[in-house]
């Protein structure tokens, strides 16, 4: 009898370590299976913001340290404006309607560069404060569903429930205005820069177009000997030097991911900032448009459950970049003194080498073609420009309708509270 019960308790001591081992096992397996999961639901949110056109999108890994915005404008308009400043004493003394068009053209180069610069001060400064404001918006959401929470078990304590949504459609619309805010600042910073600096440059190049044209008339009717006679060799000194800090110029900014006014480090900086607005984790990755029928704006700060509501809204193409117009001006300023350069460097060659034209001839053409490379090169800044102004309409649409919205919520608890009282 009493071995029969050592071999009792012994065998069921047996069944108990291999329950035990067997259940630790299916755990295992269950955990590495919600692993793999979780895994999953990863990739598959990879997938979507890969696939889907947001105006923002969050960056998954930064691999490398390219130059910022800052550091690029800083070096254009230093170099831009010191070159400017040498080249247009000297094409006085020249005698070089082009080399004087394009002294004129590399000054309000710089002076872009210059606005670009603050706007992008302005634009990283603005970022810093909505993430403070979001934060402290987060905090006032966290209290106030510990609030609710606590509120709610000592009224039924039987309740094992508590709120699963921690914030309120106030607090969500809240985060969305200041979103929206930020978007909108953001446009006009990149909007009224290269608006200022297209103006000045078309105002010039009308200028020395002008005066360009007149010299070629002039040269039609009257003898070789009444022509001015520019110094071709300072034309073609000064154009190869140019030259050479154009190329420095477009090197700095080809050093930086998208350089062609895409984005660098310091855009993706705003983006985190800006894209970090919902206050809970809706572990889906998606972002829905903003029910407007508005598909250029996205809707910041939505919930889970407002997502499958959304997605039929806005038509989403593949393009993943987003531009940023103030480098875009940039860059855009530096290819154009590049072709100039070229084109100076033409007509100097042609009439120091050859007897076609005379130098006089020569630089006015020279004028002419940097003043028509100076026109065509606006037209891609122009007509990013309109697609911002028509983002900016759209923005402030929806920024309007928000904060609508919020008047109307608050004056509802306003009534509502005065007829609890």
């Amino acid at each position: 009898m009493i071995q029969d019960g050592i071999d009792y308790q012994h065998n069921n001591n047996d069944n108990h370590v291999n329950n035990n081992i067997t259940s630790s096992h299916k755990s295992s397996q269950n955990g590495d299976h919600h692993e793999r999961i979780d895994c999953d639901n990863n990739d598959n949110d990879i997938d979507h913001n890969n696939n889907s056109n947001e105006i923002y999108e969050l960056p998954l890994t930064i691999t490398t340290s390219p130059p910022s915005n800052k550091k690029l404008l800083c070096i254009a308009f230093v170099s831009f404006q010191t070159f400017a400043i040498v080249q247009l004493t000297v094409s006085i003394f020249a005698g070089s309607e082009a080399m004087f068009g394009d002294s004129i053209a590399m000054m309000v180069d710089a002076l872009t560069y210059l606005f670009n610069l603050c706007a992008e001060r302005q634009k990283e400064f603005y970022a810093i404060q909505l993430q403070e404001q979001q934060q402290q918006q987060e905090k006032r959401n966290k209290q106030q569903y510990e609030s609710e929470s606590e509120f709610e078990s000592e009224s039924d304590p039987s309740s094992s429930s508590s709120p699963t949504k921690p914030y309120s459609s106030s607090s969500l619309n809240i985060n969305n205005i200041m979103v929206l805010k930020h978007r909108k600042y953001t446009y006009q910073l990149e909007l009224i820069p290269p608006l200022l600096s297209v103006t000045a440059l078309l105002v010039v190049t009308v200028i020395v177009l002008k005066e360009s044209i007149h010299i070629l008339i002039l040269d039609s009717t009257r003898d070789v000997s009444l022509q001015a006679d520019p110094n071709i060799n300072i034309m073609m000194i000064f154009s190869f030097l140019n030259l050479l800090l154009d190329v420095v110029n477009v090197g700095c900014f080809a050093s930086a991911k998208h350089a062609m006014g895409y984005k660098t480090n310091t855009d993706i900086i705003n983006i985190n900032m800006c894209t970090n607005t919902n206050g809970n984790d809706n572990g889906n990755g998606n972002d829905n448009s903003n029910g407007n029928g508005n598909g250029n704006v996205k809707s910041f700060g939505t919930r889970p459950e407002d997502n499958d509501n959304d997605n039929d809204n806005g038509d989403d193409d593949n393009d993943n970049d987003t531009s940023n117009l103030n480098m875009c001006s940039a860059y855009t300023h530096v290819f154009a003194d590049t072709l100039r350069s070229f084109a100076v460097i033409f007509a100097a060659l042609l009439a120091k080498f050859t007897d076609i034209v005379t130098s006089e001839i020569a630089d006015a053409c020279a004028a002419v073609v940097v003043s028509i490379l100076i026109v065509l090169s606006l037209i891609p800044l122009v007509g990013g420009m309109i697609r911002t102004f028509n983002a900016l309409i759209d923005v402030d649409r929806l920024l309007k309708s928000k904060e609508s919205q919020e008047n109307n919520e608050n004056d509802e608890d306003q009534v509502e509270l005065l007829r609890l009282l």
